[in-house]
């Protein structure tokens, strides 16, 4: 897919990397899926000029209809570019922030004549402190490069160090892990390797070391212990969390896990890229988009921004399908509210009556009909069934007792008036005579009724607080049978609790 999507991308970019044994062209085509590298050409850089190798390699990009404008990044030599990060004040004035007296401040030389350098500044904060990466090189080693391509009718979009390129190349590639504030990245080469120490994707510090064949792990380990001993230094709040090591596959002693036993981080393996001229080329393409954060030693050489790449397309795109889909259900919307309203018209034609009827007597009987449905619903919701009660008791009533008195009162509640309204006061009293079993100790069914009543759902939601008292003992009727006498109350309230009704009689 990223292949079709090359052949019509959104932007181009070239990447030319001089280097003192090679020149690198690498072609990137920005597709929405991501960058694709369409071409790259390596070539052996003899002791001469520059100019005809890279004229050579650029002749096929003039004729062409979609390269000829596509922006054109060169990369410098990381041995031959000054790079440091320091932690700054943000409360400085903007003079003080300069690139140049940033670059006086880290170096604090009397004899250094900033005149004769080139310098580029980034600020950034990856973590509790501001930081201010500064990258500098000799105007009189940046000048060969600048005739030569001067000589090819090349103006470049930016030139920047090499191993920023290198860095966004393996970024591009493989993500840093999650959780890992500061990374170690380390790329070999067939006689040298290149170890940059990030944070958030951004260059603290780089520094190179050989590699001599069969001892690779242990310069790797090498420069890990000296850059965590000295993370500091660098701007870095933390030591690295992970370590990863690019390039070269065919060392695979490096993967055996024993090499790393000592390193109490992650180390992470990956085949590409490699400290090589082509990988930088592409990671110089990759950096041609005005969003991003590279250093640019020729800042005042960079064209003007065609006004057309400057405009948001990506979210265009996006607005412009949310906004085509909010239509789409809005339109859905509507037809389903057209098709209601014309089955509500056929519904109305049923009744010829209502042509008659004009809306505000309509919406008069319609507020007449609710203000009586409202008053019938409260009278309901208010009232209480004594009917039902004395079925309810009556059912729940053990054999042998006898109900004597029953007197159920609830006041009548007016709707409508002003001010507070109290809430209706309602009870319900019942006398009950139970036999007295042999022995004289009050019926257990006495406690099964009152236990019975709290849990019947009806007076629950009426009358739903359920006490005895008035306990009398005596003798009643022709037949002088012990009874036992007792009143129930129900009030409206909480139910009692569990300890409350062990506590009652």
């Amino acid at each position: 897919m990223k292949a079709i999507l090359a052949k019509i991308p959104r932007r181009r970019s070239v990447g030319l990397h001089i280097g003192d044994r090679e020149i690198a062209l690498s072609r990137i085509a920005f597709t929405p899926l991501g960058p694709v590298e369409v071409d790259r050409q390596v070539e052996e850089r003899t002791s001469g000029s520059p100019a005809p190798i890279i004229q050579r390699l650029l002749e096929p990009l003039r004729t062409s209809q979609g390269w000829r404008r596509a922006p054109i990044a060169v990369g410098m030599p990381g041995l031959g570019v000054f790079f440091s990060t320091r932690p700054v004040q943000l409360q400085r004035n903007a003079e003080d922030q300069s690139p140049q007296v940033l670059l006086h401040e880290i170096l604090q030389s009397a004899n250094l004549n900033i005149d004769h350098m080139q310098v580029d500044a980034l600020r950034w904060q990856p973590g509790r402190r501001p930081l201010a990466s500064v990258a500098a090189c000799r105007k009189k080693a940046l000048g060969p490069i600048l005739e030569a391509l001067e000589d090819c009718e090349i103006r470049p979009y930016q030139i920047e160090p090499a191993p920023c390129a290198l860095l966004r190349a393996a970024v591009e590639r493989f993500r840093t892990p999650r959780r890992c504030p500061t990374v170690l990245r380390v790329f070999l080469g067939r006689e040298h390797a290149l170890a940059v120490m990030t944070a958030d994707d951004l260059p603290l510090m780089w520094r190179y070391f050989p590699i001599e064949p069969g001892s690779e792990g242990k310069a790797i380990l090498s420069t890990y212990r000296f850059i965590s001993n000295s993370f500091r230094v660098y701007g870095a709040d933390t030591p690295p969390a992970a370590l990863l090591i690019h390039g070269r596959p065919d060392l695979e002693s490096l993967t055996d896990p024993g090499i790393w036993s000592g390193v109490p981080i992650r180390v992470l393996r990956h085949d590409a890229p490699a400290y090589d001229s082509g990988e930088i080329a592409a990671g110089l393409a990759m950096g041609c988009l005005p969003h991003l954060p590279t250093f640019n030693l020729a800042r005042e050489l960079r064209p003007p921004e065609p006004i057309f790449s400057l405009l948001p397309w990506g979210q265009m795109a996006v607005q412009a399908s949310v906004l085509a889909l909010a239509t789409m259900l809005m339109i859905e919307h509507r037809r389903s509210l057209d098709r209601e309203f014309i089955a509500v018209r056929a519904e109305q034609g049923q009744y010829p009556w209502l042509q008659s009827l004009d809306l505000p007597k309509l919406r008069q009987e319609r507020d007449d009909l609710m203000q009586r449905t409202s008053s019938i619903e409260r009278y309901l919701s208010t009232r209480i069934l004594w009917t039902e009660c004395n079925r309810e008791i009556a059912s729940l009533l053990p054999e042998g007792m006898v109900v004597t008195k029953m007197d159920g009162q609830a006041t009548y509640e007016v709707v409508g008036g002003k001010g507070r309204r109290s809430a209706p006061k309602r009870s319900l009293t019942l006398a009950i005579d139970a036999p007295i079993p042999a022995g004289g100790a009050v019926s257990p069914e006495v406690e099964v009724l009152i236990e019975s009543l709290r849990e019947s759902p009806l007076l629950q939601k009426t009358l739903p607080d359920v006490g005895m008292a008035g306990l009398r003992w005596g003798a009643g009727g022709q037949s002088r049978i012990p009874t036992a006498s007792f009143v129930i109350h129900c009030q409206p309230g909480s139910p009692p609790s569990k300890s409350s009704r062990e506590a009652s009689p």
